[in-house]
């Protein structure tokens, strides 16, 4: 609280206050997690997951890799990466995101987009809201593989990072 100076009430006192109080805006706290691109902690298969320049892995079909962060207080979940296509044929203009099914734990938290580009890395992020404290299970797999004699689709991700977000009030 705050005393301001009120002069437009009299008293027998030299000075009247009046009491204000101030609200605080909640407090964001972002934390990045220990957890890299190559550092799964499974993947559907070695053989169809394979890494690639620049510390990057990538598959060609819808395959899945999993990681293992550990959250130190309940909050949300940013996943941060880089994604390009690594298909030699290309992609046709029509196909314009990686389609990625995210799990938390063994349940589907849905399917987010990751732009798709066979020129250059392209950013995404996906947030996941209220995780609870404690060690948890994410799974990213591709959905929407495509291969055609002219057009060959092929997932590939790097700088993989996982943030905590935790917001608490003043």
């Amino acid at each position: 609280a705050s005393f301001i100076r009120n002069s437009q009430y009299r008293s027998k006192f030299k000075y009247n206050y009046t009491t204000v109080t101030v609200e605080s805006s909640p407090v964001i706290q972002e934390s990045i997690l220990p957890v890299s691109t190559l550092s799964t902690s499974a993947r559907s298969s070695s053989t169809t997951w394979m890494t690639g320049a620049s510390s990057s892995l990538y598959t060609y079909s819808n395959n899945w890799v999993e990681y293992k962060p550990t959250m130190s207080a309940s909050g949300d979940l940013k996943i941060n990466l880089e994604a390009i296509n690594n298909g030699s044929k290309g992609i046709p203009a029509s196909y314009t995101h990686f389609q990625l099914e995210v799990s938390v734990d063994g349940v589907s938290r849905g399917v987010f987009l990751v732009p798709a580009s066979k020129p250059l890395w392209q950013p995404a992020q996906i947030t996941l809201t209220g995780l609870a404290q404690g060690a948890h299970t994410v799974r990213l797999k591709w959905i929407n593989d495509m291969s055609s004699a002219t057009y060959d689709a092929n997932f590939q991700f790097k700088n993989l990072t996982m943030t905590q977000v935790t917001v608490t009030q003043p």
